[in-house]
């Protein structure tokens, strides 16, 4: 079901493009038209071609069928999740505003460096750097809030928002398309097909919802009228039989009421035979698609002591810069948000807490019976292991028997065929689902996640949200997804700088505004 085609042609159009690898449909009949200025957000579960569309629109890949049609002389940019590592930082940027570069934090000896070697969010600023830099008329960005700090988000925000260009936008970051979209393309995962709508990333929640319930209801009363029918044609065809029998008995006496009786049940076989007719005109009733839901909640079994954590003075060199003197006090129950400019050592300061680094000074002190989960910005997950052999090796096996298992990375949606790949074959998202699958099943009393809205979809960040909200135990995140922040109950927000101890602040829009 369509909600809105654009009649209109744009600078940009897609003409019925179709996509196939092999006898695999990943793209069916997508329409839609890009005017200057406009800012779309396209949107779907992973795999579900999103990211094959752009490489299309951008001429990287041909379609199967149909075609991308541009006004003379529109020139295409295209910039996707991850760029060759092979180059330099100098040969990536070529003609790059050193303004923008120094304003993004970078230095000098930074352009000698491979992109290989970058952290995510270095790569995701030499991106936007980039991506202002270009001269394009339409701009195809495929995640571009990955990896970035808020500060620079809010400098890509502003950079969209006052461009007159027109942007196609791929992200799982529902503030960002909230404060910048005013249209949302689907990709549904059953059809293979696109569903416009207008508005921003709220109203195409809304706006999806409805249609979703509107095809519910036609299912239920299209599945009502064929049951009807059909109940009126079996009762037509008895009367017609019972009649059929009855019309040939030898009773003289009856003889008269012959023709009329044979009348009536050849009225009865027309009538049966029209209600077929009608029946097969209707078809059958479609039942509206929809996959597995993806259930996911943290159940506490232990709890852990009052006390989580304790940092006292703990200071870690990271180069030339500096972590700390920080110090911190986690009690048992806290919801907790680190905030912070990429570099500072975020994801340095988790380490230290969950003992895979050893701070230079201070004291760490950790509670009693304290069960971790920790879901990394980058998994370090066996690379020749499969899917199913990493969730085994990574549970307690004598809980978790094996056909229990593929029932439950099924429910994470990771498919017999998914769990049979390797580790190093699957994606970054299917990676996340499965260490949280893991998280699940070990029953922790503690979560600890880094930046765990960068390779989720929505379906399973909106799940992911539910389960945090519900989470008993404690909870500390770095995160920059502020739609995600907002709906999961957090309680304690602190900044981290270079060199200084955490900054109390009463929310994320408090470290906007420093910012601003």
């Amino acid at each position: 079901m369509r909600i809105r085609i654009t009649a209109t042609r744009g600078v940009l159009n897609s003409v019925s493009i179709g996509k196939n690898y092999d006898s695999f449909v990943v793209l069916k009949n997508i329409n839609f038209s890009l005017n200057m200025g406009e800012k779309i957000g396209l949107v779907g579960p992973n795999g579900v071609g999103k990211s094959t569309l752009l490489k299309i629109i951008a001429g990287i890949e041909s379609p199967s069928e149909g075609r991308i049609e541009k006004i003379p002389g529109v020139s295409i940019g295209y910039f996707p999740q991850e760029f060759p590592g092979v180059l330099s930082v100098s040969e990536f940027l070529e003609n790059y505003s050193k303004e923008l570069f120094y304003k993004f934090g970078f230095k000098d000896k930074v352009l000698q460096r491979k992109i290989q070697e970058l952290s995510g969010g270095e790569k995701s600023r030499l991106a936007l750097i980039k991506i202002m830099n270009s001269g394009a008329d339409v701009f195809l960005l495929d995640e571009p809030t990955n990896n970035l700090d808020i500060p620079t988000l809010v400098s890509l925000e502003k950079f969209i928002r006052e461009s007159n260009k027109a942007f196609l936008i791929i992200s799982h970051d529902r503030e960002f398309l909230d404060r910048i979209i005013d249209k949302t393309i689907e990709l549904d995962e059953f059809t293979r097909q696109s569903i416009i709508y207008d508005g921003n990333y709220s109203d195409y929640l809304e706006k999806r919802q409805r249609r979703i319930e509107k095809e519910w209801a036609q299912y239920q009363d299209k599945k009502g009228e064929i049951i009807r029918l059909e109940k009126s044609a079996k009762e037509k065809e008895n009367k017609a039989k019972k009649t059929e029998k009855t019309k040939w008995k030898k009773d003289s006496e009856k003889m008269a009421s012959h023709a009329k009786k044979e009348k009536s049940a050849g009225n009865l076989q027309r009538a049966n035979k029209a209600l077929k007719k009608h029946l097969e005109s209707i078809g059958e009733a479609e039942k509206p698609k929809s996959k597995l839901p993806l259930k996911m909640s943290f159940d506490v079994t232990e709890r852990s002591g009052d006390k989580v954590f304790k940092l006292a003075g703990v200071v870690k060199k990271i180069g030339d810069a500096r972590i700390g003197p920080v110090d911190l006090s986690v009690r048992y129950g806290d919801r907790i948000l680190i905030l912070g400019a990429n570099g500072v050592g975020k994801t340095t300061l988790i380490n230290i807490l969950l003992g895979k680094v050893k701070p230079d000074g201070g004291i760490l002190e950790r509670g009693a019976r304290l069960s971790v989960g920790h879901l990394p910005q980058e998994s370090d997950f066996d690379a020749n292991s499969t899917v199913i052999a990493q969730f085994m090796k990574s549970v307690d096996e004598t809980k978790v028997k094996e056909g229990i298992a593929r029932r439950l990375l099924n429910r994470f949606n990771l498919t017999e065929e998914d769990m049979r790949k390797k580790m190093n074959e699957i994606s970054p998202g299917m990676k996340s689902r499965l260490m949280l699958a893991i998280m699940m099943t070990n029953k922790v009393n503690c979560l600890i996640l880094d930046e765990p809205s960068n390779h989720l979809d929505l379906d399973a960040l909106e799940k992911l949200e539910w389960a945090l909200k519900n989470f008993d135990g404690t909870l500390i995140l770095i995160s920059h997804d502020r739609y995600f922040i907002n709906r999961i109950g957090i309680e304690k927000t602190y900044l981290l700088k270079k060199g200084a101890n955490l900054k109390n602040l009463i929310d994320y829009h408090e470290y906007e505004k420093i910012i601003g």
